[in-house]
């Protein structure tokens, strides 16, 4: 899990917006099957969403909570992103009160994140990209020494990075 939380780090960094956010919406699928929550993909998703992330798009103000992106919402997006290439997700069964998503870089030394309107939503792509990936260690610390999480986390994919001079065989 690290290598993907440095890889959105490192696309971040490289203003490479797409590959950081396409990377980022895939680690609560990730982290929430690691986990070995039960039921689908979206079931999963929605759930860890639940956990890690809604305390940071939720605001209390006096009586009211405001929630400005659920899991629900999230997993919208990340298959009307990762499998159509749009932020609309008025089409999307998941959803929960959103219709689409716009994605910002603003100016340097200036923050636009979390602004709504109706059922849209703006957010500043390296601050969402920064939440999920906070929220992943956070996730880590608290479940990345339980032995079945940490046997899944060995099992995931690796690429394998073969230094000058190194041989190469398949195992």
């Amino acid at each position: 899990m690290t290598e993907l939380i440095v890889a959105v780090r490192d696309s971040v960094a490289a203003r490479n917006w797409y590959s950081a956010l396409a990377t980022t919406l895939t680690l609560p699928d990730i982290a929430a099957k690691l986990d070995g929550r039960q039921g689908g993909s979206a079931a999963r998703y929605i759930s860890w969403f639940g956990t890690y992330l809604d305390p940071t798009y939720t605001v209390h103000m006096g009586d009211e909570t405001v929630v400005f992106l659920s899991g629900e919402d999230c997993y919208a997006l990340r298959c009307a992103f990762l499998h159509e290439g749009d932020f609309d997700i008025s089409g999307q069964m998941v959803r929960k009160a959103l219709t689409s998503f716009t994605f910002i870089v603003p100016p340097p030394g200036m923050t636009l994140h979390n602004i709504s309107s109706g059922s849209r939503l703006a957010l500043q792509v390296d601050c969402f990209c920064e939440d999920v990936c906070e929220a992943v260690e956070t996730w880590l610390n608290q479940r990345g020494n339980d032995p079945v999480v940490r046997a899944a986390i060995a099992d995931m994919a690796r690429i394998k990075i073969i230094k000058p001079g190194e041989g190469f065989s398949l195992p």
